[in-house]
């Protein structure tokens, strides 16, 4: 397969990824010249997204943290409920987890939940067809993945104004909060447009958490812990959030694509 994807890639005058992480892959792993390789990201409208209202539907009392994806192993929800445990064990008690989204885990999640006893702490909001006017009415937003591409979600976020925090997982994450796609992530980080922490490990299970992974989620919870008690960093996330969606906006990546095609 691997040499199916050399001979493919080799004839190609020019190879686009959607992050900077994926170029490196393809270079390290199949060898594809530098000069080959550019990246340019995903587009979004981004006046469009501005223009959408919050949502009346969340507690504005609350202090909502969002998190937008599929149900399914691939996005580490348990971990997210752990977290959330976490901030309620340290008597945080206006706190709720919204999760939109549909999938196979979707019992096994309520079912850990109400282990954790922080069931009526989460809203299970299923799919939604207008994700930006619930990230209009959060206060951030949560990402738990084991591995991405390019968590466009993340940048759906950064254009409604609401502050992410994000797993430093392969790939994507780190090059859209930071400067430096290179930066190692060792702890709770505050970058220049969000807020990353370590990776998980890969299990093959879902709801697992390994004493390490337990220790991040620990890590994570203080943190927010610390963040809805002063929510000033949260208000200054707020605007470099916006700041960084404009390079994502339609336009720009436009730009970029009419000087390959050129």
């Amino acid at each position: 397969m691997n040499t199916l994807r050399y001979k493919k890639y080799s004839k190609a005058d020019k190879v686009i990824t959607v992050s900077k992480a994926i170029e490196i892959t393809l270079n390290r792993n199949f060898e594809i010249p530098n000069n080959k390789l550019t990246t340019i990201y995903n587009l979004f409208d981004i006046e469009e997204i501005r223009k959408v209202e919050p949502t009346e539907l969340l507690e504005k009392n609350d202090f909502n943290i969002l998190m937008v994806g599929r149900l399914e192993h691939q996005k580490g929800n348990w971990h997210a409920i752990d977290i959330l445990s976490k901030i309620v064990e340290k008597g945080i008690k206006n706190v709720k987890l919204n999760i939109i989204g549909e999938g196979l885990l979707k019992s096994d999640l309520k079912n850990l939940a109400k282990k954790k006893n922080v069931l009526r702490h989460i809203n299970f909001l299923g799919y939604k067809e207008n994700v930006y006017e619930y990230m209009k009415s959060s206060d951030l937003f949560l990402m738990t993945s084991l591995y991405e591409g390019f968590p466009m979600v993340n940048v759906e976020a950064l254009a409604c104004g609401l502050p992410v925090v994000s797993v430093d997982c392969k790939s994507g994450p780190k090059e859209l909060l930071s400067y430096d796609p290179t930066i190692q992530v060792n702890s709770w980080l505050v970058c220049e447009y969000g807020i990353l922490f370590p990776e998980y490990g890969l299990v093959q299970k879902s709801h697992e958490i390994s004493n390490k992974d337990s220790e991040i989620n620990q890590m994570v919870a203080d943190n927010i812990k610390s963040l809805i008690k002063d929510p000033s960093l949260i208000s200054d996330l707020k605007v470099r959030s916006y700041q960084r969606a404009l390079d994502f906006d339609k336009n720009n990546i436009a730009e970029e694509w009419i000087k390959i095609l050129r």
